[in-house]
């Protein structure tokens, strides 16, 4: 009844694998889960000590042997791995809860999402210059008007998620493929609303395609996820394909298609993400700007050297007439800028000369 009540009454839905899908998804699945590779495959021998070590997971075995395998022969880890590690930009976490602010929650359901819990986790270093830059990682505080670190997934730091995984152990005592794929249906929704957020910032200047991948396997076998989000509000998940795991062939393209997944979480995605950073700092930067040079400054009182001599040279004109006070009085306000170098507003006097805010300083120009 989880799917049916917490998830559903969430708007979180996982779909038969036989409907149809969309466009966007469909052509991601094409273009990228079954692209060919050319990175080395498993040698012969180390298939074959693959093959052997899922014989001896079927004499028994737990959810972690399965992840010790699985993390061994499929996996790589980002702490280390040369391609997939540091140096990309990747980062992951296991059994890390996920952020509370990125499940899903419908205020009018009387059921919640259970906090996600994925047994991996791949997403992007919060740490500078790994994923991101210094300017993109204070641009990633101003997505959310109430929580600056929105984008990160786990106490970690681990910023967009793209790829959750599940494992669990064929006839073992804690649930079986039904229950991690409820599993990654929580994970997945919560790893679409931090790009969600994202492209609800650019402010329609350009969109982000919304997609992730979930993995939920055994010792016998892995099923392939797909997750989208429609119309702001539902979330989908679907099987787009599944690999028996005791075929050597089924086996290099489960491990084909993984690496492929996190090819595309390290360059395409990673790049859109930088991309759409990068504009919305731009924006930001833009409107702090226009929004200074329009501000009126506060005025402390003192004078400058042209205001003095102005005030002078009215004290010795005894001629001016009342008329022409009130139409000094009521005169429009002049204009002030901002000189960003020595934080200051000015004023461009008609003769030439600048009237600063603060302190008595002038210049020609």
């Amino acid at each position: 009844m989880y799917r049916q009540n917490n998830l559903e009454f969430n708007h979180i839905y996982v779909r038969r694998p036989d409907t149809q899908l969309p466009t966007t998804v469909s052509d991601y699945i094409n273009d990228t889960l079954r692209a060919e590779r050319d990175s080395p495959e498993l040698s012969a021998e180390e298939m074959k000590g693959a093959m052997y070590r899922l014989s001896t997971l079927a004499e028994g075995c737990d959810e972690d042997d399965v992840a010790a395998f699985l993390s061994d022969t499929i996996f790589p880890d980002p702490k280390i791995d040369p391609v997939y590690g540091p140096a990309a930009g990747l980062m992951s976490s296991s059994s890390a809860p996920m952020s509370q602010h990125l499940i899903p929650a419908d205020p009018a359901s009387p059921y919640k999402v259970s906090q996600p819990k994925p047994d991996k986790l791949y997403g992007y270093s919060g740490n500078t210059n790994r994923a991101f830059t210094q300017p993109q990682l204070l641009a990633q505080t101003t997505l959310h008007p109430q929580i600056p670190l929105y984008p990160a997934a786990t106490s970690q730091g681990l910023r967009f998620p793209f790829f959750a995984i599940e494992f669990k152990a064929a006839g073992g005592t804690r649930g079986d493929l039904w229950v991690a794929t409820n599993q990654c249906a929580g994970a997945s929704s919560a790893c679409l609303n931090a790009m969600d957020q994202l492209n609800a910032s650019l402010r329609g200047t350009q969109r982000i395609d919304n997609v992730c991948c979930c993995i939920a396997a055994d010792n016998n076998t892995a099923q392939l996820y797909i997750s989208w989000k429609e119309d702001d509000l539902n979330y989908y998940l679907q099987q787009v394909d599944a690999f028996l795991l005791w075929s050597p062939e089924h086996f290099r393209n489960f491990r084909k298609q993984v690496r492929n997944i996190l090819g595309w979480g390290k360059d395409t995605r990673l790049q859109q993400i930088r991309d759409a950073l990068d504009i919305i700092l731009t924006e930001n930067r833009k409107e702090a700007s226009e929004s200074s040079k329009s501000r009126s400054p506060p005025f402390d009182g003192s004078s400058t050297s042209s205001d003095k001599r102005r005030q002078s040279s009215s004290r010795g004109n005894s001629s001016r007439s009342d008329s022409a006070q009130g139409q000094s009085i009521g005169a429009k306000e002049p204009h002030w800028e901002w000189d960003a170098t020595i934080r200051r507003y000015f004023h461009r006097n008609a003769d030439g000369t600048l009237t600063w805010a603060e302190g008595e300083a002038s210049a020609k120009e």
